[in-house]
């Protein structure tokens, strides 16, 4: 995994991430907020949002014959 600064959104998982020079490396996973408070079921204070990715390099491995 891998985190970004860039922002992204519900439905774009799959999409892919640039480096500096324009090439591929990673592809966007997952949010994960972190909350300030969190109880009987209500979500307080939103403190960061963490953007997760999948290297691409990992999903090279998956996709590569041997």
């Amino acid at each position: 995994m891998m985190a970004v600064t860039a922002d992204f959104a519900r439905g774009s998982s799959g999409g892919p991430a640039f480096n500096d020079c324009g090439n591929v490396v990673g592809f966007v996973c997952s949010t994960s907020s972190v909350y300030y408070k969190v109880g009987q079921g209500r979500k307080d204070d939103l403190q960061m949002v963490f953007k997760n990715c999948v290297t691409a390099a990992s999903v090279l491995k998956l996709i590569k014959r041997p």
